[in-house]
């Protein structure tokens, strides 16, 4: 119960934090290696991507485990 709701919490906030870092460091990726915005955005769900299915997992554990 109370390992698992932090642990998505946790979880949760970190991906918000990398989901932040993305889109306040848009400007200066850009800047630096010339690329378009939606470019940036393909790369960034390199890092994006596994914590949203690491968290989604995690949820659905949650959710399915009854105590």
């Amino acid at each position: 119960g109370r390992f698992l709701f932090r642990l998505v919490f946790y979880l949760s906030l970190v991906y918000l934090m990398f989901l932040l870092f993305t889109l306040i460091g848009q400007p200066i990726a850009l800047k630096k290696a010339n690329m378009k915005p939606s470019e940036l955005f393909n790369i960034s769900s390199l890092w994006l991507s596994p914590f949203q299915g690491l968290i989604t997992a995690t949820l659905g554990i949650f959710y399915v485990k009854s105590d």
